[in-house]
């Protein structure tokens, strides 16, 4: 650590920036109220500090322990992170960094969190690192997060690791910047008072900290917002090419074909060095099951996993999803499971439902009980239950909170009572065991609070809310709700089901979303909102008259496993999406756009599909070798696949008739490989390329140097050898790659022709 680093990060620390007073060996400042002396020592060993009456002591040590106080940061993260016992080790996949494995092939790993600790403990100088761990909601992304965290304070404790894991809990949120919740996460949930926001970005710099943000996902996939990402960005250049980040988000996030969110982001990071890697946690298989099983104490974890399978295929989510099997075991020991199973074989769709309403009828019939009448009497029936909680889950969406002060959930307590006109005395025991309601969990955030007991359960109850709206037909009501932010999937699936359930007829819902798209602005979440309960509604109608739906807009594989019968979409706008699994028959689709369309073969339906006035802006080829552009090439790829595209009179063609040239593909490759790091070395880039790495250097790249697509950059590594960075902004590479022209010049020049258009 050099004089000018020591003074920077000290600065960070101190009440006022001007007063750090440093002369002649000794400086001065004021941090936390308090005046601190001392004298600065430069060595042959480096920078050492001696504060009166004390030991001569390294700067770096003297700065993490004495002014960032980090073990006693270590020890509130072991006290105020949530312990989960027992913990199963996940397993997982490992996309590495691209300077470590150019080939970028994913290796199988048998437990994440141990992978995870090592890769973030990876600091090569002079670039910023990023891990993201991936997994479906449910499967274990918090709870791994948390027990990172809690092993790397502990051994921080023990002297045996210089850094600690800092969770952050986004919770979907949107925002504007860091600043505020982290600051917030370490003050409220860490009880840690002790540096400001540019002091967390010195101590991640310098490795000490490595924050994890938690819950990406609905900000960068489902929400429509950039707010978060250009958060992210922001943080990025802060970090300045240092430090490590972990990021835990939805596998949609990292695996969006489109690379869109990606680019965004790089676009902010351009001149910055960062490298990505990432983590997929898998589902959890019978071993992991049955070892949870038995470390909760349950002896006969076989037989229930059996009973289970026998019923249910063996990658249901009862069996793979860490949050319901924890569930399950806890039903398991109470001796509920057998009713659980019966239910759920009268509506295996509806699995979610019936599995929370196990739970909702134990705690009914058990716990909820008003005891001072003979015969005893429920406080609530197991309706009455689900109704409140939709309640509570609707209020925290309005609200745009996840965790609602005591004061204010008993309020909604007192008011869902009334309107049942239950007496008095029923209210005041409801409101002292709604804080011990087996699906909330109280936590302490500037006093006593309370949440879901995990996302799932949220967005369940959310849809059990939006469910209810739906039937009860108040426009107004419908358009407050949908106008909010971008509804999780898993509310709107819990939605149909809530109308399923209820038995309402779905022709007038999807009437009343008609005439909300109709009234809305063209850009809004209402139309995303409505897309996403539109596709679920029609999926859902029988046979019947033909269907007419105008103006919505569709979220990303829409289309993906759905079957259509007599639907005619006009004028709607529909995202990239798959055409896997789906089944359309007797379907046109009238002034629309399609984004992109891919498409594994022959058209599934036994009905004709009319493409009419509607642009398909891109197409995969059937074997996705590469995506076509052309108009003319779409069209006639759509007409040999089964499509009616009218208003086409055009030669039909093969697919693939016009070969891209293998330079080109070689640029495309390689600017592929700058979305995963923003900066490449000369070896890394022979290694990717492999055989065709003489190719790449020796035609591809001196090309895209001229044209200004890449650009050389200063080596600091060991070696002799060159390192290359981009040009032109990554949100523009991504709207022409996958490659759309043949020849390498012309490729080459509308990338360097988007990028002057941005320019300018």
């Amino acid at each position: 650590m050099n004089l000018d680093d020591f003074k920077r990060i000290l600065v960070a620390f101190a009440d006022d920036a001007s007063e750090l007073e440093l002369a002649g060996g000794q400086f001065a400042v004021q941090i936390r109220e308090e005046t601190i002396l001392a004298s600065i020592e430069q060595t042959a060993g480096g920078l050492f500090i001696t504060e009166s009456g004390g030991e001569r002591v390294p700067a770096y040590f003297w700065l993490v322990n004495r002014i960032a106080r980090i073990p006693q940061l270590a020890r509130r993260i072991e006290d105020n992170v949530a312990e989960e016992s027992p913990f199963v080790t996940p397993s997982g996949s490992l996309l590495d960094h691209l300077d470590t494995v150019p080939e970028e092939q994913e290796e199988t790993i048998d437990s994440v969190p141990a992978k995870a600790l090592q890769l973030l403990s990876y600091r090569p100088a002079g670039t910023s690192t990023v891990l993201y761990l991936t997994s479906d909601a449910g499967e274990g992304k918090t709870t791994t997060i948390n027990w990172m965290a809690r092993k790397q304070a502990r051994r921080y404790g023990e002297k045996q690791t210089p850094w600690l894991l800092l969770p952050i809990n986004l919770a979907g949120r949107s925002f504007l910047t860091f600043d505020d919740i982290v600051i917030a996460e370490l003050v409220n949930r860490m009880r840690f008072q002790f540096f400001y926001y540019d002091a967390f970005l010195e101590l991640v710099k310098l490795g000490v900290l490595v924050p994890a943000f938690d819950g990406f996902e609905e900000m960068f996939v489902e929400g429509s917002s950039e707010e978060a990402l250009s958060a992210l960005g922001n943080l990025m250049s802060d970090l300045d090419s240092a430090g490590t980040v972990l990021i835990a988000a939805r596998n949609a996030y990292f695996e969006y074909q489109e690379f869109s969110n990606q680019a965004k982001l790089l676009g902010t990071i351009q001149d910055k060095s960062v490298s990505f890697a990432r983590i997929r946690i898998n589902r959890w298989d019978q071993p992991r099951f049955l070892r949870y099983a038995h470390d909760s104490g349950l002896s006969q974890g076989k037989a229930l996993y059996d009973s289970i399978a026998d019923r249910f295929e063996t990658d249901h989510p009862l069996l793979t999803r860490a949050v319901l099997i924890k569930r399950i075991v806890e039903s398991a020991q109470l001796g509920s499971v057998d009713a659980l199973i019966q239910d759920l074989n009268t509506e295996p769709d509806d699995y979610f439902y019936q599995f929370v309403n196990t739970l909702i009828e134990r705690e009914a019939g058990q716990k909820w009980i008003y005891r001072s009448s003979i015969p005893h009497q429920p406080l609530l029936t197991v309706k009455e239950h689900h109704s409140l909680l939709a309640e509570v889950a609707h209020e925290m969406w309005i609200s745009s909170r996840e965790v609602l002060p005591g004061e204010h959930l008993h309020l909604i307590v007192e008011l869902f009572v009334e309107t049942l006109q239950k007496p008095s005395e029923f209210l005041r025991q409801i409101i002292n065991r709604i804080g011990q309601h087996t699906l909330l969990v109280r936590v302490s955030i500037n006093g006593t609070s309370y949440a879901f007991d995990h996302e799932d359960f949220r967005k369940f109850y959310l849809g059990e809310a939006l469910g209810a709206i739906l039937q009860s037909g108040d426009p107004r009501e419908l358009e407050r709700f949908l106008e909010k932010a971008s509804l999780p999937a898993e509310a709107c699936d819990a939605a149909l089901h809530a109308l399923r359930r209820s038995g309402a007829e779905l022709g007038p819902v999807l009437a009343r979303l008609q005439r909300l798209v109709d009234s809305s602005p063209p850009v809004s979440y209402v139309l995303e909102n409505a897309g996403s309960l539109c596709i679920r509604l029609l999926a859902s109608l029988g046979e019947g008259e033909r269907v007419v739906v105008t103006g919505f807009s569709f979220f990303p594989d829409a289309l993906k496993n759905c079957q259509l019968r007599g639907i005619e979409f006009r004028k709607c706008q529909f995202q990239p999406t798959s055409l896997e699994g789906a089944s359309l028959q007797n379907c046109r689709f009238l002034g629309c756009t399609v984004h992109r369309l891919r498409v594994s073969g022959p058209l599934d339906g036994d009905g004709s599909v009319v493409f009419e006035g509607t642009q398909v802006l891109g197409i995969d080829s059937p074997d996705q070798s590469r995506s076509i552009y052309d108009p003319d090439e779409v069209s006639s790829v759509l007409k040999n696949l089964g499509f009616e595209i009218r208003g086409y009179e055009g030669p039909l063609q093969e697919p693939g008739a016009t070969e891209i040239e293998p330079e080109t593909l070689l640029a495309e490759r390689a600017l592929r490989a700058f979305m995963r790091s923003t900066q490449l070395n000369e070896g890394i880039l022979r290694q990717k390329f492999g055989q065709d790495s003489h190719r790449f250097m020796d035609s591809v790249l001196p090309k895209m140097i001229t044209e200004g697509v890449l650009r050389e950059i200063p080596y600091r590594g060991g070696g002799s050898q060159r390192r290359y960075g981009l040009c032109v902004p990554a949100s523009r590479i991504e709207a022409v790659i996958p490659v759309r022209v043949p020849e390498l010049d012309e490729f080459l020049s509308t990338v360097a022709g988007a990028a002057g258009n941005n320019d300018n």
